[in-house]
């Protein structure tokens, strides 16, 4: 059975939407000394956790949209409107804080637009992918009638744009990599829909912690053993979001996720289910609010972040890290309060 986004909200996808959203703020919370302090391999490992964050958003998107039956006017209205607003909203926010508080050199009208496009599309890049994945959700609905042709367009994708740009890398031939990213993140939307359909129950959890294990110490011995003098030539394929491990990797935690909290679901609290949902909603906006309010912080007090950082470097990166997310949830939670801006965040 498909996924529906009702009232009746499932809490396993809030749990993953907020791991999500955390993980993104970890990418951009990262100690400079925490690689050396992991090394080579817990380097690799924790690298391509981060990298899961992106594509889960992007599988969970799939998951909520592809199963569902509206009119094409319905759809792109309601969806123009949810991701539109806030996106420019955050932008104009990003922008002026960018004018005041940065030593950036903006005198011109010119300036102007080149700073706002910038900030919309490369600050935000994950907006307009998820903006054109939306545009092609009816298309997609439409084949979808036909899962053989929806799953040759997923191995098609995985074949031409995840798995032969890095084996062009490793055996030095040429290979053409897309760079639009609405069609590098087509295959998770894909995937997305179709484990949302997976049963949840102990087998499909243990196999999906396999495949999770199985996945890091099979690339791990391969890239320690074989080519090692090609790490140059990965780099950074290994830790991209596109790459074949990403794809496995972001496969079993969504599976992970879904059947774990699955089976204890019925077990949590009305009121934890409730808060849950409340932030789960909130990750679009902690996505766009959270760099701002990071950089804020780092400005104005400055001594917070170094304190923080002072101490164990993977300790001090996840929690400097929970603080810009809670910081970001309780900035949001105020500005939904005030009439006119609510839409906008």
């Amino acid at each position: 059975m498909r996924l529906k986004q009702n009232e009746n909200r499932l809490i396993w996808v809030d749990i993953l939407k907020i791991f999500s959203i955390y993980l993104v703020v970890v990418i951009h919370s990262i100690s400079p000394d925490l690689y050396v302090y992991l090394g080579e391999r817990g380097s690799f490992f924790f690298q391509n956790i981060l990298r899961s964050s992106v594509p889960l958003f992007v599988m969970l998107s799939g998951a909520l949209l592809l199963g569902k039956n509206e009119s094409f006017s319905y759809f792109y209205s309601k969806r123009v409107v949810k991701v539109l607003f806030p996106w420019v909203g955050w932008t104009v926010v990003y922008v002026i804080w960018i004018y005041f508080f940065t030593e950036t050199n903006v005198d011109s009208l010119p300036g102007f637009i080149k700073l706002f496009y910038t900030v919309l599309f490369s600050k935000f890049w994950f907006m307009p992918m998820i903006f054109g994945l939306y545009l092609l959700t009816p298309v997609l609905r439409f084949v979808m009638k036909n899962k053989i042709y929806l799953l040759a367009v997923f191995l098609g994708w995985f074949l031409f744009v995840s798995l032969l740009p890095v084996m062009g890398k490793v055996l030095s031939f040429n290979f053409f990599e897309t760079q639009l990213s609405t069609v590098q993140f087509l295959g998770y939307f894909l995937l997305g829909y179709f484990l949302a359909g997976v049963n949840h129950n102990n087998k499909a959890v243990f196999y999906s912690f396999l495949i999770f294990l199985v996945c890091f110490m099979l690339v791990s011995v391969v890239k320690s053993y074989f080519f090692s003098s090609l790490v140059s030539k990965l780099s950074p394929y290994p830790y991209n979001f596109i790459s074949p491990v990403t794809v496995f990797v972001s496969s079993s935690i969504f599976l992970i996720f879904k059947g774990v909290t699955g089976a204890f679901e019925e077990k949590i609290s009305g009121k934890i289910q409730e808060r849950v949902a409340l932030i789960g909603g909130l990750t679009l906006s902690i996505y766009l609010a959270h760099q701002v309010i990071a950089e804020s912080v780092n400005v104005l007090v400055p001594e917070i972040r170094l304190l923080i950082y002072s101490v164990n470097p993977l300790v001090s990166t996840l929690f400097w890290a929970l603080i810009i997310f809670v910081l970001s949830v309780l900035l949001i939670l105020m500005l939904k309060k005030v009439p006119g801006i609510r839409r906008v965040v």
